[in-house]
Order: C-alpha cells, then structure tokens, then sequence
C-alpha cells in the first residue's frame, strides 16, 4: 500500500516526464484498464546523455481524491515508436517490467505518490512511463467520487497518451487542458563499458 509521498529528492540528477505545477482537476480516469502514458526522454537529462543510460528508481502520480479511497494501479516503463517529431507508446515492448500497488491517500484533496519502480529500470533513449487504473472500489466508482488526474496548464502533442479498451488518444489532441502530473526521477546516470581489444587498440595507434 503506497502513501502521499514528497516530490522527487533534491538528490535526484532530473525529472522525466511532466513534473508541472498542479493547475486543473480532471475528472477522466474511467476503469476497467484506463492506461495513461507520459514521454520520458532521456537527452532531457543532461547529466545522462546517451550511450549513458539513465536509472530510474521511481516514479510519481499526483491525483485529486473527492472522497478517500484506496484504489490499484499498476506502473511500467514501455519503448516508444514513431518518428523523432511525434513519439507514441508501444504498450507491448515493456523495458521495466510492471508493478501493481494500491494507493491510499491520507485526506481527500490532492495527494503526490510516489511509485517504486523495479531495480535496474534504465533508458537510453524515448520511453514511456505508463500508470494503469484497472478498477475502482465500490466506494469511489461513482462519477462525483471518482479520483481525478490533476494536470498543469499547459499541453503540448505527441507526449500524453490515454489507452483504454475502446481505442487511444493524445490527450492533447482530444483538447486536454494541461498533461497530468506524472514522472520519474533519473537516480544516476549508467555509463557503458565499452569492450578494447589489443587488435582495436593497434589499428588506433600504429
């Protein structure tokens, strides 16, 4: 069971994903299997630019909870396609294997969770962090008692993407009024170990 955490550590090297102030309430999220995805790109962490590769330790959700209630969600990292121009999620193609948990704020309001993600969970390139709802008790099922995604105020294409059984959308496409809250903190940046050879180091120097 995961409680209200802090925002990402002042040790973290940098924030993926949408780490926004929190502007609007949204009242979206409609189980079974809702999916939301944020693009996480790895160039935006400066400290672990690729061949690095960035090690992700979690990740954080902030919801607007009318009643209080504990709900499950489950958490993944999944590869991204598309062109470099508009990057879409590729639900299938999973890099940090998915972790279920349930969420439990301590008021009604809105709450940030932080949400451990399995170790070596690492990217080097465009990924997607992915929060799932697959249900919703009895006592916040309702419209006027569902949770909310709490986004901020602005919304750029390409980058938030809703998934849920009846098909897909960019949620900034469909007129979304800002991205939701959700992101990872970059823990440490992983550098290759590149193999030498006596061969390779001849053909450089002779």
């Amino acid at each position: 069971m995961i409680s209200p955490a802090a925002p990402a550590s002042p040790a973290a090297l940098c924030t993926l994903g949408e780490s926004g102030d929190p502007v609007f309430i949204v009242n979206y999220i409609l189980p079974p299997d809702d999916a939301y995805y944020v693009l996480l790109s790895a160039v935006r962490c400066a400290p672990c630019m690729p061949p690095d590769t960035s090690s992700l330790a979690e990740a954080f959700l902030a919801l607007s909870f009318p009643v209080t209630c504990s709900i499950p969600v489950n958490v993944s990292i999944v590869g991204a396609t598309g062109p470099e121009s508009c990057r879409r999620p590729v639900p299938s193609n999973v890099l940090c294997p998915e972790q279920s948990m349930t969420l439990s704020p301590s008021q009604t309001g809105t709450t940030l969770f932080e949400l451990p993600l399995p170790s070596a969970c690492e990217i080097d390139g465009d990924a997607f962090l992915c929060i799932e709802f697959p249900s919703l008790p009895e006592d916040c099922d309702e419209f006027e008692k569902r949770p909310n995604l709490v986004t901020t105020n602005r919304c750029a294409t390409c980058e938030t993407y809703n998934f849920y059984p009846g098909g897909s959308d960019d949620l900034c496409a469909v007129l979304f009024p800002g991205r939701p809250i959700m992101y990872t903190g970059v823990d440490a940046c992983v550098v290759p170990v590149l193999p030498h050879t006596w061969g390779s180091v001849k053909v450089v120097y002779r």
